[in-house]
């Protein structure tokens, strides 16, 4: 069960929150279907490219990138030469 609040929230049970995963800030599509309202979880932009750009800004606000760059065959190259760097033989 779930109570509508003052301020037409409603609280998701624990539960439910826990088995869906859901996060503060989550977003919801919110519909109806007859006397009945779903809530159904919705990302705006899918959570592990989410927490890549934020891991990539991290190393861009460190320093830690390469380019510019004037071409796609710079960056392929550029590429190529980060994945063989990493490779220690």
């Amino acid at each position: 069960m779930a109570r509508l609040g003052l301020s037409r929230q409603i609280a998701i049970p624990k539960k439910l929150h826990d088995e869906l995963g859901l996060e503060p800030g989550d977003y919801f599509e919110v519909t109806r279907e007859k006397d009945t309202i779903v809530f159904k979880p919705k990302v705006l932009m899918d959570k592990t490219i989410q927490k890549r750009l934020e891991k990539a800004e991290k190393a861009y606000k460190k320093g830690k990138y390469k380019g510019p760059f004037k071409s796609a065959s710079a960056v392929l190259l550029a590429v190529k030469q980060s994945r063989h760097e990493g490779h220690s033989h």
